[in-house]
């Protein structure tokens, strides 16, 4: 989901390429989340990626939709080998979950090592991405001299606490939203919202969660680390309005 959504968010920078071309992307329904659809999503946005990338008229113009100086980051998350990891992965899932019978100890192991093998390939397809590629939350921001000085969190590990950075772009943030920000461009990517940093109550700890769901009392969002409280029913305005426009073509 996470390599996915960053792949749209910079297809969605352009709201004209976007609306032209979004039925090649759009897969499966997006009121309810699962791993597999997420896989095709990704396969499909990052097939436009590499084509983009791949047109010598058309590269500055993909480095425009990911906001970045080199084309690295985008032939990562469109790396056929990423997709080739993710696509054995979602086999291994349907095929023990879905219709596999019961398993001991030993198979337990093999199915391990097969997941761990697929991981090995997934962390060198991104390799280094993300040293120079920050994921952000943004606080507050100064503005001065056509610019705007922003204090933000570094999201970066599984600790409660962030590292502080301070970043300078020609563009405000919204404090409730994520970004992805090359460190050469300072150009900020904001992130569509199918991930977050939400507060979990009652210990009010801030954690990633992911959307699961669509619900009639709101958002379903789960959390893959934050055990004290993986699971999540928040309001949400701007999701279902996000999917929407993904699926009917309103803004």
């Amino acid at each position: 989901m996470f390599v996915s959504t960053v792949m749209l968010s910079a297809i969605h920078s352009n709201a004209e390429y976007f609306r032209e071309n979004k039925k090649s992307w759009h897969a499966h329904s997006l009121e309810r989340s699962n791993f597999g659809d997420w896989v095709v999503r990704g396969q499909r946005l990052a097939e436009t990626t590499r084509k983009l990338l791949g047109d010598k008229e058309q590269t500055a113009f993909c480095l425009g939709l990911y906001k970045t100086a080199s084309t690295g980051p985008a032939e990562a998350l469109s790396s056929k080998d990423l997709f080739v990891a993710l696509a054995n992965a979602k086999g291994y899932r349907n095929d023990w979950k879905g219709h596999g019978g019961i398993a001991d100890d030993s198979e337990h192991a093999r199915r391990l090592t097969l997941l761990e093998a697929e991981l090995t390939r997934v962390r060198e397809a991104l390799g280094s991405v993300f040293e120079n590629w920050w994921l952000i939350r943004p606080g507050k921001n100064e503005y001065s001299r056509g610019l705007y000085h922003h204090a933000g969190d570094k999201l970066l590990g599984s600790r409660q606490i962030f590292k502080e950075v301070k970043i300078q772009t020609s563009i405000v943030m919204d404090k409730n939203e994520l970004y992805l920000i090359d460190t050469e461009t300072r150009d900020p990517l904001q992130l569509l919202p199918f991930f977050r940093m939400l507060p979990g109550s009652p210990t009010e700890k801030n954690a990633c969660y992911f959307y699961s769901r669509l619900q009639k009392d709101g958002i379903r969002w789960v959390s893959y680390h934050f055990e004290a409280e993986a699971e999540i029913i928040r309001p949400d305005e701007v999701l279902p309005k996000v999917i929407d426009e993904m699926e009917h073509g309103s803004s």
